[in-house]
């Protein structure tokens, strides 16, 4: 897909191989193949992101000739229901509880 403003960089959306039968070269396959149309297909930079855990199809991309540029670290928070943090400015609920009424 499409990655950024330019016409020349693309990126692997996913690259999933059923456990059965990972390691006999499926995801290879895969990705020499995105690899070759993006080369036919005038794209000059690709991008692709691996989460940590995934040090099979990290050391893959490195063999393929991926670079790490940048690591993400998302977070996430789990707001209490009925509290005033919880609730946005027009009143409703965040996470889809009803307040409590008196």
């Amino acid at each position: 897909m499409e990655h950024g403003d330019s016409a020349d960089a693309a990126e692997h959306g996913l690259t999933a191989v059923r456990r059965a039968w990972r390691r006999r070269g499926v995801g290879t396959l895969l990705k020499r193949t995105q690899l070759a149309w993006a080369e036919d297909n005038g794209v000059c930079r690709l991008v692709t992101w691996t989460q940590r855990g995934n040090e099979a199809m990290r050391a893959l991309n490195e063999r393929l000739g991926y670079e790490l540029v940048s690591e993400t670290l998302t977070m996430h928070a789990t707001l209490p229901v009925n509290t005033p943090l919880a609730q946005d400015q027009g009143g409703a609920t965040l996470g889809g509880a009803v307040p409590a009424t008196t």
